[in-house]
């Protein structure tokens, strides 16, 4: 287990991977979305470490997510995010990169 800091300063962590995305609505809406991952970082909110999940518009603000240490704060990330694009695909919402159709699990590790 990595070692809590006792008092280091508290600053909003950087992001660590990005990615745009374009999106189509079940309604045929094209818009896209953006995925953002804040470097693993002691959380005040949870008192361990956590990651910062944006996925705008999905989620309508960040999200941190908690884990036990900086490595499964981060992979917990990466399934929270893998988890909302299936939702999103699932309720018949399209995910492109280049145009093409985005691999969900080529880039975000398949479903467990």
């Amino acid at each position: 287990m990595e070692a809590k800091p006792q008092s280091a300063p508290v600053s909003p962590p950087q992001n660590i991977a990005s990615l745009s995305l374009d999106a189509v609505g079940a309604g045929g809406d094209t818009f896209v979305i953006e995925l953002a991952i804040g470097a693993p970082s002691i959380s005040e909110r949870h008192q361990t470490w956590a990651c910062t999940l944006t996925l705008h518009p999905l989620l309508t603000k960040p999200q941190e997510v908690a884990g036990e240490d900086s490595v499964q704060a981060l992979s917990l990330t990466l399934r929270a995010a893998r988890s909302i694009l299936e939702d999103f695909t699932e309720k018949g919402g399209k995910l492109l990169l280049d145009g093409e159709a985005f691999p969900v699990d080529v880039w975000l590790g398949p479903r467990l």
